[in-house]
């Protein structure tokens, strides 16, 4: 996700757009997302109802019982891919035995284009705030209703930043 501008976005939609890619069946970009396409030799879309790595069926059928499972939400640290944040994550849940127990999804918030860590702690106030808006859209749009937040290195600091909205957001639900 480098470069990009510290500036976020105010217009998110990122819980509900992942919502409908998940819906719709969207494997080729998850394929993509873990894998970096189709170049590796693997295909670019799997055949709607199989999954990548287990037979739990398909991601679909997974968010529509999200009511009855916790999200998993894992928020990267400094000068992080997107795509090296859902192999993370893809590790974890896979490692701790978590498929099928916990929708994965990934938080992904922008370092900017000054590669100074330093640079982008002065800035998590400003990158926080949408931390509880993608839960809050997580909580209305995908029904989720417990959230666990794995967090990694300045991924922590991000959290932290974050804990006034998030508490507002425990207080308004």
């Amino acid at each position: 996700h480098l470069p990009q501008a510290l500036d976020h976005n105010p217009d998110l939609g990122c819980a509900g757009a992942a919502r409908r890619d998940l819906e719709e069946g969207s494997h080729a970009l998850m394929m993509r997302s873990i894998t970096g396409a189709s170049s590796a030799g693997l295909p670019a879309s799997l055949p709607r109802g199989d999954t990548a790595a287990s037979g739990a069926g398909s991601v679909a059928s997974d968010l529509a019982l999200g009511a009855a499972r916790p999200a998993l939400v894992f928020v990267h640290g400094f000068n992080c891919p997107v795509d090296w944040a859902c192999m993370r994550l893809g590790q974890l849940v896979a490692l701790g035995k978590l498929e099928g127990a916990v929708l994965p999804f990934v938080f992904s918030w922008t370092c900017g284009r000054v590669l100074s860590f330093l640079h982008v702690l002065g800035h998590m106030e400003t990158l926080a705030v949408d931390l509880p808006k993608f839960l809050a859209e997580l909580h209305a749009d995908a029904g989720v209703s417990e959230v666990h937040i794995v967090a990694h290195s300045a991924g922590c600091e991000l959290v932290a930043a974050a804990l006034p909205g998030l508490e507002q957001l425990l207080q308004d639900t």
